[in-house]
């Protein structure tokens, strides 16, 4: 199809449709149009991958502010800041396995060789 002008000519050319990109050259088109693999079901919304365990994951918080308290000294005020609130604000009295944790994970920490190291064991124990 040519549309022509005063001042120029210009050649209309057909894009590609959808139908014509899904079709096979030596083949039915029936077998060219796309199917989901059969393998791929979609996951769950709520899948956890982490084992859960009773009690408190001390070493999933202290590995979230490894970054605004890098050091040692400064992970152990951490924790001593929120053992100390804990017992000011009565959930020691309320859930003294929060408060058992907070000291587990203390001891732990300032008997590890790294940071790291420490979270690792709080993780493993």
């Amino acid at each position: 199809m040519k549309l022509t002008t005063k001042k120029r000519t210009a050649e209309v050319i057909a894009l590609p449709t959808a139908e014509s990109r899904t079709r096979r050259r030596n083949g039915n088109k029936r077998f060219a149009r796309y199917r989901p693999p059969v393998l791929a079901l979609p996951f769950p919304a709520n899948l956890e991958r982490r084992k859960t365990k009773a009690g408190f994951d001390i070493a999933a918080a202290l590995e979230l502010n490894l970054d605004r308290y890098p050091s040692r000294e400064q992970l152990l005020t951490l924790l001593f800041n929120w053992l100390r609130s804990a017992e000011e604000l009565g959930l020691a009295a309320r859930r003294p396995d929060y408060a058992d944790a907070l000291e587990r994970a203390i001891e732990i920490v300032a008997k590890a060789a790294s940071v790291e190291r420490g979270i690792d064991l709080l993780r493993r124990a």
